[in-house]
């Protein structure tokens, strides 16, 4: 594997460059499709915080920036889908552009709830933007993988951990019986797959919603497997620091991978030398470790303020980071309009994330369009004090061009390419 991955950039992207320019009337509209209530609102409350103070940052500034330097304002408005679920997906995207006149949407990257609002897009001439890239295709050139996440973060955790602890070499993946689980299961097993015989997958089950309710019975199985390190994707974060209590119970010692932790459950539930150094994640970016970007940790301390510090989550971050995707794109559009901004975004190769810097317009292997960006992804494990601590930067690009032969195949395998 190559070192040059994991070393950590002490340069940070500059946020971009504020002119002076003339309000106009129209505003841009932007509809966030994200869980409410419930467990998944775990997820989608931080992800709606996130684009909502993003939207109220840049009109302060006097709206978001087009190519001709004018400006305009921007509204948001959350749209409850339950959780995930393509029928609820669908008339929460049904209530935002057809009753709203919602231009761009923020959704999930579940594969079954992407698809299920594909048919929309193009009809409506809508962009729908993800925190991942689980489903994209030709078809549907009005739909992006906004950020390198979920699924294609998994990948490159589950690379990580075993680069970082070559002593480790049994795995277990436990994963909910869903289809973004079962996205993120596969790209797991790619990741793995980059390091070809060295490892050994000991432990692969999925567990329902009801069997998560009893977490001693559900994970009794995977520490019988005896494995080094354990790769989970689908838990809520209550869930996972309930898992990683009863495993540490059972005797499990070795270490976690997932694509988010929640830091306040985890030192909540187990203190912060149970979980020092062991809890691996990477998804896009987590704002409160402040020193990748100046613009990304100033957005933490607002959270911070406005939310109280028990509420952070790693997903007001990926919220956050999505929105500014659309900044970056609109930046290069001669007007606000869906067909404009994907018009722009395709004649570039590459787009000056203000967050991340250049990144690169990406999978086509995978989707047959390159309208997944891969941003560089931070890989992120925790202190002696329980707080993130940053682990290293991924340049996704190169990682997948070296490695494409044997994740690849994986991706063939279990379903994971919709060209």
């Amino acid at each position: 594997m190559s070192a040059h991955r994991f070393s950590i950039s002490a340069s940070t992207a500059l946020a971009a460059c504020l002119l002076a320019a003339p309000a106009v009337a129209e505003t841009v509209r932007i509809g966030v499709l994200q869980p409410q209530a419930g467990d998944c609102a775990q997820w989608g409350i931080p992800i709606s915080r996130g684009v909502t103070m993003w939207a109220e940052e840049v009109n302060a500034r006097g709206g978001v920036e087009l190519a001709d330097g004018t400006k305009e304002q921007v509204e948001v408005k959350t749209y409850d889908n339950v959780c995930y679920a393509p029928g609820d997906e669908l008339k929460a995207a049904r209530r935002a552009v057809l009753d709203d006149g919602v231009d761009y949407i923020v959704q999930t990257y579940t594969p079954a709830a992407r698809q299920a609002i594909a048919d929309l897009t193009n009809e409506q001439k809508a962009v729908s933007l993800s925190y991942g890239a689980g489903f994209l295709s030709g078809d549907y050139p009005y739909m992006f993988g906004a950020l390198t996440g979920s699924p294609t973060s998994y990948m490159l955790v589950a690379d990580r951990i075993i680069e970082a602890h070559p002593e480790a070499r049994r795995i277990a993946i436990i994963s909910a019986d869903n289809s973004f689980a079962k996205s993120s299961k596969a790209y797991i097993e790619a990741g793995i797959a980059a390091h070809g015989d060295a490892v050994e997958i000991v432990y692969n089950e999925s567990y329902s919603a009801e069997a998560a309710g009893d977490m001693l019975s559900l994970l009794s199985p995977l520490v019988e497997a005896q494995p080094d390190i354990i790769l989970e994707a689908g838990f809520v974060p209550s869930q996972q620091a309930q898992m990683v209590e009863i495993l540490d119970q059972l005797g499990f010692q070795g270490y976690f991978g997932s694509e988010a932790w929640n830091l306040n459950f985890m030192t909540e539930r187990l203190g912060a030398e149970r979980i020092a150094g062991r809890l691996y994640s990477g998804y896009a970016l987590d704002a409160s470790e402040g020193s990748l970007n100046e613009r990304a940790a100033a957005f933490y301390d607002k959270y911070v303020e406005k939310y109280g510090e028990k509420e952070w989550s790693v997903f007001a971050s990926i919220g956050y980071a999505t929105a500014a995707t659309l900044e970056a794109g609109l930046k290069l559009s001669r007007s606000a309009s869906a067909e404009d901004f994907v018009a722009a975004v395709h004649a570039s190769p590459t787009l000056d994330h203000p967050l991340f810097g250049k990144s690169t317009w990406a999978g086509e292997d995978i989707f047959g369009i390159n309208n997944h960006l891969y941003t560089p992804l931070p890989i992120y494990n925790v202190g002696a004090d329980g707080k993130i601590s940053l682990d290293g930067v991924v340049d996704v690009s190169a990682w997948w061009q070296e490695n494409k032969p044997r994740a690849l195949p994986v991706l063939e395998q279990q379903n994971q390419i919709y060209k």
